[in-house]
């Protein structure tokens, strides 16, 4: 098994979900607030990711480590669709420009990390996929940690 590879017409209609899903938490979030929600949106990713290592080895399963890494992406664009609106509501306005700045440069150094990071598939072929658990599960240990904040 080399990596998660899907035919290009595929992608784009996986891609066409992304954006629905990374909707969905404005509704939702006003019925559980948005620290659960985050929480959720990270969790869920997370054990996704986690949950490939468990899938048996071979051609025949490749689908079910397909879905797995699908429901993660989807659901991780719902995260990133809040984090930028809860980062803001953790700062007093004084520092909040340079709060959400810092922010944004840690999420700049990842997207330029990332990429690099699917080179360890070839030491273990999903062990990009379970690195990217494991930051997800430590985000949302971080994010339950945090105190809450009021609207």
């Amino acid at each position: 098994m080399n990596g998660i590879t899907l035919p290009a017409n595929y992608q784009k209609s996986l891609e066409a979900v992304a954006p629905l899903v990374s909707k969905a938490p404005s509704s939702i979030e006003d019925a559980f607030g948005i620290k659960r929600n985050l929480v959720t949106y990270m969790l869920i990713p997370g054990v996704c990711c986690l949950a490939t290592n468990l899938v048996p080895k071979g051609e025949e399963y490749l689908v079910y480590v397909i879905a797995l890494a699908m429901i993660a992406k989807c659901v991780i664009g719902a995260s990133n669709a809040i984090i930028p609106i809860f980062t803001a509501m953790q700062y007093p306005t004084i520092v909040r420009n340079f709060g959400v700045g810092i922010g944004n440069l840690g999420a700049g150094v990842a997207l330029i990390l990332v990429p690099y990071m699917w080179l360890l598939e070839h030491i273990e072929p999903l062990l990009p996929m379970t690195i990217m658990g494991i930051c997800g599960l430590i985000g949302s240990v971080a994010l339950i940690m945090m105190k809450d904040i009021e609207q």
